[in-house]
């Protein structure tokens, strides 16, 4: 597995921005510390099921763990194009809670809201 993330993050990173790369190496850490995969086939369906409930568990937001799983997508859909993996494991990305709202739009100022 450091195999894959030191090529991931040295030929799929080197053009992005220091921040996303900051970021994927935080879920690399979070994968590593959960499912401690040895091989990257180990990272699996099932195993993403596991690691998405720990990171539940941890109390990160739902749009935290969206984002992780994305990034972990990314990277496994990666390692498919370059012929790492076969078969890229189905990732079931976490759906808004029921009752929680977001925001649309932007909030109004309150000098754009008087008429004059």
């Amino acid at each position: 597995m450091a195999d894959f993330r030191e090529r991931y993050e040295s030929e799929a990173l080197s053009g992005f921005a220091e921040k996303t790369d900051t970021k994927v190496s935080s879920v690399f850490n979070a994968v590593e510390e959960i499912l401690n995969p040895n091989r990257l086939r180990e990272v699996n369906a099932d195993r993403l099921s596991y690691h998405q409930a720990e990171l539940r568990k941890r109390g990160l937001a739902e749009t935290t763990i969206k984002s992780h799983l994305a990034h972990i997508l990314a990277a496994l859909n990666w390692a498919k194009r370059v012929r790492l993996l076969v078969e890229v494991p189905e990732i079931g990305m976490p759906k808004r809670a029921k009752g929680s709202k977001t925001m649309k739009g932007r909030p109004i100022a309150r000098e754009s809201s008087r008429k004059e």
